[in-house]
């Protein structure tokens, strides 16, 4: 039941800033992320894998034709 309720909570996520802006949040979230393992724990290896999952994310971003 929770993977239904997640699934429409994206759905709505994404018929209301669309595609583009939801992958966009993600990768801010991703990049928050890495800065905060940095900051709190030293750990660039980690913070480093953060980081370029937000690349990645936002490479796709690019690649997107908003429908």
């Amino acid at each position: 039941m929770k993977v239904v309720s997640m699934t429409n909570k994206l759905e709505t996520l994404v018929d209301t800033v669309g595609l583009q802006g939801v992958l966009a949040g993600l990768a801010t979230v991703c990049r928050l992320k890495g800065q905060h393992l940095l900051e709190a724990w030293q750990d660039e290896a980690m913070a480093e894998q953060w980081y370029a999952t937000a690349e990645q994310i936002e490479a796709c971003i690019l690649d997107i034709d908003e429908v």
